[in-house]
């Protein structure tokens, strides 16, 4: 067991580690950053069980699906620091919109899009879209592939009288042309969507994504995604996605 010396001298290292300036976390009031230091970034950034990499996805699933744009900017250019790519930061923040709206996504693209401009880093094209490219029998195969039957039913039941319209276009376009856009691995697409998910308060479809997460992810590392974005979305929100997952992993 780490003594809180240990666990705030580990989170400067990880902050130093990141980039982040030591006032990321404001000092609004006396020992808040010391705090942030010890607690978010010594005892969850420095848990074993998941890479840097795939916590800053998660950390920027949280920040752009909350809007919490105040530190945003910070964890945009400690992102590229730790080597994800210009465009892998800009899938993540479209992929949360999916889910939290597409209008989150538009307002963390613009501060990255500024972070990257500052920082003299151009993202990767995307390959042009092919008009002859039938999204909606990729988007079915697609989702299919993921959630097996359960991917028809409930909200998802494509006869549903009432639900059936929208989750048409969430198929088309979410797993047909999202979900197969380039940039983000299928690993790392299940973190943002678990991760935003749990951000959100959805708890239906976070059982859904970890119980098909499952064959990308261990249980462990679902369990550390979550933890993630406690400091960031609230640990009552945090506890209560944990809960979600101990349920789907003991069916």
């Amino acid at each position: 067991m780490s003594t809180r010396q240990e666990l705030k001298a580990q989170g400067e290292r990880i902050r130093a580690e990141l980039g982040l300036p030591e006032d990321v976390h404001a000092e609004a009031v006396p020992g808040f950053s010391g705090m942030m230091d010890e607690l978010c970034l010594g005892a969850i950034w420095g848990r074993p069980g998941l890479g840097m990499r795939e916590r800053m996805i998660a950390v920027l699933c949280v920040l752009s699906a909350r809007e919490r744009h105040g530190v945003l900017r910070a964890y945009v250019g400690a992102g590229l620091r730790i080597g994800l790519e210009a465009r892998t930061i800009q899938e993540v923040f479209v992929h949360a919109g999916l889910y939290a709206g597409f209008v989150t996504s538009e307002s963390a693209l613009a501060i990255a899009n500024e972070v990257f401009e500052a920082k003299g880093v151009t993202p990767a094209p995307l390959p042009e879209d092919t008009a002859d490219v039938d999204i909606s029998q990729a988007g079915h195969d697609l989702m299919h592939a993921l959630h097996g039957e359960r991917s028809a039913e409930g909200y998802a039941d494509p006869n549903h009288p009432t639900t059936g319209a929208l989750y048409h276009l969430a198929i088309v376009y979410g797993y047909g042309a999202l979900w197969n856009r380039p940039g983000l691995t299928r690993r790392e697409r299940f973190i943002c969507a678990v991760a935003t998910f749990a951000t959100i308060d959805h708890h239906g479809q976070l059982a859904k994504f970890v119980e098909s997460g499952l064959a990308e992810l261990s249980r462990d590392e679902i369990v550390e995604v979550l933890m993630q974005t406690a400091p960031y979305s609230g640990f009552p929100r945090a506890l209560n996605a944990l809960t979600v997952a101990a349920d789907v992993f003991a069916k």
